[in-house]
């Protein structure tokens, strides 16, 4: 008997790899447009060997216009204007794909910004039946790549229910993930782990692996913005998604069936046992695919500072490390000195801000009070991905005010409402006193 693939999952995997190209600003002009209660003349199913050159089509075609649209710049720069040629020049398209009879994973894109190892896969459900599918590790030379989990949906212990319906809801047949992997999990020869170095440069092999599993039991239908609790009893043996077919498995799984999982180790196969005893799902595939890359931090245009070590009010700030790209990056900082200034100098936290354009470029600040000889905090800050062109010059300022209000790109901003000196987005800050850290652009 042949294997046969609906027409159904040939429209939404090209509607869901070419989503946005309306309106992207990579793309002069749309690629493909469909017209809504066109006649269909002939009514056949399709073959498996049909469907795979149509995928091998939508996946070339893709890649082929990577320049006009991209996931990945969709995720870094969203709709914004200027986007960096620079960014856009080194994004990848593998073309990379693999099929078995449960799903379909292509790696559609990657990009190396010198910092983070950006990703973008899809998976698609070539059956009639509704699966559930896992990301189970994304790995450069066999050793697994941190999740940014505010935006890597599916990783572990979440997913998505793909094909078929459920509670009469038509479930999509294909998703696309991303993921900004800052570091890799290091282990020594005997295996055991020693925590996160950074993305090694240079030659390596990148591997997407993704878990299918089969719902033993029909899924339930929920709307996880009103769930109010998280008792488990209700679910002890059937899946739960949303319309998107995201399921979240960690929200309804009891803590009789918590395992230890390990970096390095497969979470599919650790949660298999614990997923069929709940009369979730089986996992019957996991499915891999690998490209080669070349990781060169000099590859995307960056900025470095000129020098690492400043004084300002009594104060010394040592830079142990700072990447900044339009992709993103990161600055690791000391701020030493007497505690009691540090500690009024850190009251309400720092940013690294680029006062000339009017952009705080850090996301936020995770600082720790410094042990042994040295008094102080040590500072790490992530900073975000951009627009326009590369700083001359930032600022590593204090914060001294905070108000929606001053904010043009909130809803709570008021014109009529007082702004005082020095604001940048919702912050104020007293750049007298902050260390201003001219940069060289590489």
């Amino acid at each position: 008997m042949k294997e046969e693939f609906p027409e159904k999952i040939i429209k939404e995997s090209i509607d869901h790899r070419l989503a946005g190209l309306n309106g992207n600003p990579f793309l002069a002009q749309r690629i493909m447009a469909a017209e809504k209660g066109e006649e269909k003349i002939v009514k056949k199913k399709i073959s498996v060997s049909l469907i795979l050159a149509l995928m091998m089509l939508v996946l070339t075609l893709s890649a082929g216009v990577a320049l006009m649209h991209s996931q990945i710049a969709d995720q870094l720069f969203g709709n914004q204007e200027n986007i960096p040629q620079g960014v856009i020049d080194q994004i990848q398209t593998p073309k990379e794909t693999n099929k078995t009879q449960l799903g379909l994973l292509s790696l559609d894109e990657w990009l190396y910004d010198g910092h983070a190892l950006h990703t973008s896969f899809t998976i698609v459900n070539p059956t009639q039946e509704t699966l559930l599918y896992t990301l189970d590790g994304i790995l450069l030379n066999g050793q697994p790549i941190t999740y940014n989990r505010s935006v890597t949906e599916g990783a572990g212990d979440s997913g998505f229910l793909l094909g078929g319906q459920v509670d009469g809801v038509s479930l999509p047949s294909a998703y696309t993930v991303y993921n900004e992997g800052e570091s890799i999990a290091s282990f020594d020869e005997a295996g055991k782990y020693q925590g996160f170095i950074s993305i090694p440069q240079g030659e390596g092999t990148l591997t997407i692996s993704v878990a299918v599993w089969r719902p033993m039991n029909q899924p339930q239908l929920v709307d996880y913005k009103r769930f109010e609790g998280q008792d488990v009893t209700d679910t002890l043996n059937h899946l739960i998604t949303d319309t998107t077919g995201y399921a979240n498995l960690w929200l309804f799984r009891p803590e009789s069936h918590q395992r230890a999982t390990y970096y390095g180790e497969s979470s599919a196969l650790s949660y298999a046992d614990a997923y069929k005893d709940l009369g979730w799902a089986e996992l019957v595939d996991i499915i891999e695919v690998e490209t080669q890359v070349t990781l060169n931090k000099s590859a995307v245009p960056h900025a470095v500072p000129k020098a690492t070590e400043y004084e300002q009010m009594s104060l010394r700030l040592v830079i142990d490390s700072f990447e900044l790209t339009q992709a993103g990056g990161q600055m690791e900082c000391r701020l030493l000195g007497d505690y009691d200034t540090v500690k009024r100098y850190m009251a309400e936290g720092v940013q690294l801000v680029d006062k000339a354009n009017g952009r705080i470029l850090s996301t936020g600040c995770i600082d720790n009070v410094l042990d042994g000889a040295e008094e102080g905090r040590k500072i790490l800050l992530p900073l975000a991905s951009f627009t326009g062109e590369l700083p001359q010059e930032v600022y590593l300022a204090p914060v001294i005010g905070y108000d929606n209000r001053w904010d043009e790109a909130t809803p709570d901003y008021d014109p009529g409402f007082e702004k005082p000196d020095n604001v940048v987005a919702p912050f104020q800050f007293d750049f007298e006193n902050g260390f201003l850290i001219p940069l060289d652009i590489f």
